[in-house]
């Protein structure tokens, strides 16, 4: 299914969801990185094989935040108990728990009155593609 080139990314719990205004523009990679482990058989043969990692991988992503609503909506899912889901704007969905949510307020404009850099750490527990 193609994703639209406008895609906000979706925060959801089940019972509330939220859309956020502006994408994040930086993040980690969500996904666990590769444990490859190589052994010799009796005969002298070299195998490879991929371990797969049954920890949680942390996975962070930034960006900025131009009001205080985005910046409220933000806090209150960093500090939501449950496990919840974040799709991406690739329409992958992410089943996350936040470890913690910076926000870094910057000087207003005569435009813009809340200004905010961020950084939001999650524990990521499994995703769909």
């Amino acid at each position: 299914m193609p994703v639209p080139a406008n895609y906000r990314w979706l925060f959801d719990d089940g019972v509330t969801t939220y859309r956020v205004p502006i994408n994040p523009n930086k993040m980690s990679s969500p996904f666990p990185s590769k444990a490859l482990e190589t052994s010799v058989n009796l005969r002298g043969v070299h195998r490879t094989l991929r371990r797969n990692t049954l920890t949680p991988n942390e996975w962070t992503f930034s960006g900025v935040i131009r009001d205080i609503d985005h910046h409220d909506a933000l806090l209150l899912w960093s500090q939501k108990q449950i496990a919840f889901d974040i799709t991406d704007h690739l329409g992958r969905v992410f089943n996350v728990v936040p470890v913690r949510f910076n926000a870094t307020e910057k000087r207003p404009s005569a435009r813009i009155a809340d200004k905010f850099d961020y950084d939001f750490t999650v524990l990521v527990l499994g995703w769909t593609l």
